[in-house]
């Protein structure tokens, strides 16, 4: 028989070793994010590239299970319904039909003998990117319940949540591991918008820092509503 006190010690020292883990990781990534302008391209290239391998090491050290085995489960699950393809679909469709139509309307309010100049051009194309940005964050408001609100009621009106209890996952591994799916599966929805986007460089392009600023509020956006719905489905 084994001792209940050394199962517990020894579950407490791998939480533990993998809260430190993950907690050097994020410190790392986040000094070399911060700090990594000062330093030569090369060096950065060699800093990240020793990041990365440090990282698959200490996840193959079982150092970083965070989210645990139900996160690729679950992420597969929903990859496979039809819905979800669908709906990228019709988002794609729907952004591309909403360029053409801006694009119709712009070119037919111009006087019938003035060419469009390159600061015209600039002007329509700052215009697409914010109702672009506008279609992204409505997506975001109205789909991120539907996904996660959900995710944890979910298993107990479908009756597996007993089954889930009775395995060795900890609580932190089930919620985040269904919160992270979902996730990746919203994100994967509001990136089918970048293809439709790029073509914004035939107008002139978009400022980048206007670019980054939008997707940086956008997933400040999709991160913290995500955790207020599987709050609510916890």
């Amino acid at each position: 028989m084994t001792d209940p006190r050394k199962d517990s010690w020894l579950s407490t020292r791998r939480v533990w070793r993998q809260r430190i883990g993950i907690s050097a990781v994020m410190a790392s990534s986040g000094l070399l994010a911060w700090g990594g302008d000062a330093l030569p391209v090369e060096v950065r290239i060699v800093l990240w590239a020793v990041w990365t391998l440090a990282a698959a090491l200490l996840a193959r050290g079982g150092w970083l299970l965070l989210f645990g085995p139900l996160l690729l489960y679950d992420w597969t699950a929903m990859a496979r319904q039809r819905r979800f393809f669908l709906v990228r679909l019709v988002y794609a469709v729907g952004l591309l039909v909403l360029l053409t139509s801006l694009y119709a309307a712009w070119a037919w309010n111009l006087p019938g003998d003035k060419r469009p100049t390159g600061a015209d051009m600039t002007r329509f194309a700052d215009s697409f990117f914010l109702t672009f940005m506008a279609a992204e964050f409505a997506v975001v408001l109205l789909l991120t319940p539907l996904y996660l609100a959900g995710a944890i009621a979910e298993e107990k009106d479908r009756g597996t949540w007993q089954f889930l209890l009775t395995t060795d996952l900890s609580n932190r591994e089930i919620v985040l591991g269904k919160l992270l799916a979902r996730l990746a599966t919203l994100t994967l929805l509001l990136l089918v918008g970048l293809p439709v986007l790029s073509f914004t460089q035939f107008f002139g392009g978009v400022d980048p820092g206007l670019v980054l600023g939008g997707f940086a509020a956008l997933a400040l956006t999709l991160a913290s509503l995500s955790a207020l719905s599987i709050l609510h489905s916890v």
